[in-house]
């Protein structure tokens, strides 16, 4: 029997979806499963096989795949290649465990049930002896990863399976995923910084597999594979050569948990000649994904950080912003992120941050002013942000507004022409905005857009009085003959939702994906919000189209004095669109109000930014810093 390929399956790495590419490239005849719940007597044991079993592998079996360790088929089929697909070991772990508790009862044995029964927590789970470095112990040891013709990694399925299929002559049907690990508690998870070191300390040896699996992967042949090359059938293309990697200068992006960030980055990058990739935390890789021209990955903790910078070596890093991913979201610790300048700036890579204090904190220098107030218990906030602000003095700040300080930091302005959209530009995003809330035609709405900082301040400061105020926006917008488009947290729409009547022009939205958010929020009528600094609205003060403000923002709650610095700096001494929460909305007095931005709001800010260094300059300079 002339086995070509044996594949090994560890556990959330695809490989379900690696077997529905197996089954298409051989036939689904052709590929035997080799999982203990077969029965088969090949699969009674996932370390060894029997030679008489051998014999019965279904006649014409091309390739074998399922849960075993790689030394199975050590002394059989000398001829065949070997593959893996590897994960990050934590994120593997994650997925394992949500995915675990998920499965059907019928399936598990005994012990498990045992184990489900108690519900352990994630660390619980990952201190059992069968889950410590269960991928080093169940499939392959670091020592024996070079056995494999080839290794792929999860987080580059699509890109790595292309490579193996080029190798290999093979032409690939459509991928999906499947056997996601889908449940709304994983969709709802966040890992903390210390959870992850420690799962970490519990992984090492899983974590030294992968990291010598980015090694090889790096250090991939172009044009072959190592071992016999035995064809597949139905291989119907020549082998392709390998894509040559991209010449442009590579830029890494991290970026914080919310679309503001996001689109910052895009508004640096759009227009310029850089191979940019973009980290973000999960909440923004889930809805964001293959939503841009980008590549997206997600990362949790510096550990992930700085594996993703040696694989990627990217010539410069910007971080998008540091202030918030170590200040109060926390995806890294103060202490975590001080090695991370540390081994950035060692291997000599350029580092720039963007700021969403604007300088702010460099006028004090880098001291909270005496006598400033704390609402509520924000002061523990503040000192994170304060010794964020002082870790990150002596790097490059980028503003994509014009700033004016006097205190001595690196700083530049800039200016992209990305965000200005021509008339047909606006009609194709209305059409959009239209199917996307099932309208037959275009029709006008107004849109309230509430982020999970600013409900939070909201409710700190108001309560339910905050949710009753929302309530009545709603209502009164639809009494004004408009749809009523709210995108907020969670929590927030589900309060809301018991004083909200179901009517088919409010529209309560939880979640909402990069590009259809955007077209959302610049086809809008009018667009309110509660923050001034809001990043997402700047699309819309390019273009002119009319925003309005029901508070300051979160930030100038914390902050005695930032609003003022904000309003010079950022709007250029401009009448900020406010309104009074407790009034009603009338659309004669909105229109009113909305032709007034025109000189008062929109021209001061577009003729300071229109002043500004193009963002291509900009990074070009970044990138030929001596």
């Amino acid at each position: 029997m002339a086995v070509d390929l044996i594949s090994i399956h560890v556990g959330k790495c695809a490989g379900r979806s690696f077997l529905r590419v197996l089954e298409e490239v051989y036939g689904r005849q052709a590929v035997y499963r080799d999982y203990k719940t077969t029965n088969h007597p090949v699969s009674r044991s996932d370390r060894h096989v029997e030679p008489d079993a051998l014999q019965d592998l279904p006649a014409g079996t091309r390739a074998i795949h399922g849960h075993f360790h790689i030394d199975k088929y050590a002394d059989r089929f000398p001829d065949a290649r070997r593959v893996a697909w590897l994960r990050e070991p934590v994120e593997r772990l994650c997925s394992h465990y949500f995915f675990w508790k998920t499965v059907d009862p019928g399936r598990l044995g005994p012990y498990e049930t045992e184990i489900r029964a108690r519900n352990p927590s994630l660390l619980e789970f990952a201190a059992l002896p069968e889950i410590v470095n269960h991928v080093s112990a169940s499939y392959l040891g670091t020592e024996q990863l070079e056995r494999c013709s080839f290794v792929g990694l999860f987080e580059h399925f699509e890109e790595d399976l292309h490579a193996l299929a080029a190798l290999m002559g093979w032409e690939l049907p459509a991928v999906p995923r499947i056997n996601a690990t889908e449940s709304q508690e994983y969709r709802r998870f966040q890992l903390d910084p210390g959870t992850r070191a420690e799962l970490e300390r519990l992984n090492t040896a899983d974590v030294a597999l992968y990291r010598r699996a980015l090694e090889l992967r790096a250090r991939r042949p172009a044009t072959a594979l190592p071992g016999p090359a035995s064809p597949p059938p139905r291989a119907r293309t020549a082998p392709r050569e390998r894509p040559a990697r991209d010449a442009r200068p590579p830029v890494l992006i991290i970026l914080n948990d919310d679309y503001g960030s996001l689109g910052e980055a895009l508004y640096l990058l759009r227009g310029t000649d850089v191979a940019a990739t973009l980290l973000s935390p999960r909440r923004i890789f889930a809805t964001s994904e293959q939503q841009i021209e980008y590549p997206l990955r997600s990362f949790h903790g510096t550990g992930m950080l700085i594996r993703q910078i040696e694989e990627l070596r990217p010539l410069l890093i910007i971080e998008c912003s540091a202030y918030l991913y170590v200040g109060a979201e926390k995806q890294v610790s103060l202490e975590d992120f001080r090695d991370l300048q540390r081994y950035i700036l060692e291997r000599g890579i350029r580092l720039a941050t963007t700021d969403p204090f604007l300088g702010f904190w460099y006028e004090f220098d880098g001291v909270i002013p005496p006598g400033h107030p704390f609402p509520g218990n924000q002061k523990r906030i503040v000192e994170q942000y304060v010794a964020v602000s002082n870790e990150l003095r002596g790097l490059t700040h980028l503003y994509p507004y014009r700033i004016d300080l006097t205190a001595d930091i690196t700083k530049i302005c800039y200016h992209s022409d990305s965000l200005y959209r021509s008339a047909k530009q606006l009609e194709d995003s209305a059409l959009r905005a239209a199917e996307f809330l099932g309208h037959d035609r275009v029709r006008p709405y107004w849109m309230f857009v509430v982020s999970v900082t600013d409900y939070k301040s909201q409710h700190i400061q108001y309560g339910a009085l905050f949710i009753e105020r929302l309530a009545r926006k709603i209502a009164e917008t639809i009494s004004n003959g408009r749809t009523a488009l709210l995108v907020a947290p969670k929590e927030c729409i589900e309060q809301l939702r018991k004083l909200v009547p179901d009517h088919p022009d409010a529209r309560l939205l939880i979640h909402c994906d990069y590009n259809s958010y955007m077209p959302l929020l610049r086809s809008a009528e009018y667009v309110f919000t509660w923050n001034v600094l809001s990043f997402s609205l700047t699309e819309r003060i390019h273009n002119r189209l009319p925003v309005f403000f029901f508070t300051k923002g979160h930030i100038f709650l914390l902050l005695d004095g930032m609003y003022e610095h904000t309003r010079k700096n950022v709007f250029r001494d401009g009448i900020i669109p406010f309104l009074n929460e407790d009034n009603p909305l009338y659309s004669e007095e909105l229109a009113e109000y909305a032709g007034m931005q025109e000189t008062a709001f929109f021209d001061p800010y577009l003729d300071a930014v229109r002043s500004l260094p193009a963002a291509s300059d900009v990074l070009n300079r970044l990138l030929n810093a001596g």
